[in-house]
């Protein structure tokens, strides 16, 4: 039995997968719950963690909140030791409201930063060549309506529509001729659409939430 139980806490590493640009936080209560929101219904922000929990919420209501991301990281080069990335802070925030109409209906609306990142380096460091300042920047809409089918079982879809900007920034080496480096910089923004849709179930004082989001595919323009 205890050999199984290792070999499963062994295996679990491989089933993970990163989050990439991801800011997971997208309430500051279902941050301090660990993210365990899926299944409630305590406020606004269930209409971005399952969209039909908003039918269980008694009022109208707007919640709203921001986060502080100063990502840090330092590079160790065999030759010219450690170089640490420039901290470069940035402020994720959500929006979040319900309105609740006559009937068994009720409308919800998110906006969020759900995936940014905002590097910058010196810009004579090592890698220079492969990146001097990265930016990410995303804002999601996400409009919904939720259904309360009986006091026990609702559900909840909506669109998601979504807007991007990179940018990036790197040396250029340039040693064959007079200056030693260049600089190339590269931006693009776009846009992207998808959906959610959710299913929320209460028995006494039992309740169990099951939410989809769809991938969204971003359409980017050419660039500058």
């Amino acid at each position: 039995m205890k050999k199984g139980i290792l070999a499963l806490i062994l295996l679990l590493p491989t089933m993970l997968a990163g989050s990439g640009f991801r800011i997971n936080p997208m309430g500051i209560k279902a941050m301090g719950m660990g993210g365990f929101t899926t299944a409630m219904s305590q406020d606004a922000t269930a209409v971005f963690y399952n969209p039909a929990a908003i039918s269980r919420v008694e009022q109208n209501s707007i919640t709203a909140g921001f986060n502080v991301v100063l990502p840090f990281t330092s590079y160790l080069d065999p030759y010219d030791g450690n170089t640490d990335m420039e901290v470069s802070p940035s402020f994720p925030f959500h929006v979040y409201g319900v309105y609740k109409l006559k009937s068994k209906f009720t409308l919800g609306l998110a906006i969020n930063t759900p995936y940014s990142t905002n590097t910058n380096w010196s810009e004579n460091w090592t890698g220079r060549y492969i990146v001097q300042e990265n930016r990410l920047r995303t804002l999601y809409i996400q409009p919904v309506l939720s259904f309360a089918i009986n006091e026990q079982l609702s559900i909840g879809a909506g669109p998601v529509v979504a807007w991007a900007q990179t940018k990036r920034r790197y040396a250029v080496d340039f040693s064959s001729m007079t200056t030693e480096n260049g600089e190339a910089e590269y931006k693009n923004n776009g846009t992207g659409f998808g959906f959610t849709a959710g299913l929320h179930y209460i028995y006494n004082k039992f309740s169990v939430g099951l939410n989809y989001r769809s991938a969204v595919n971003f359409k980017l323009n050419n660039g500058t």
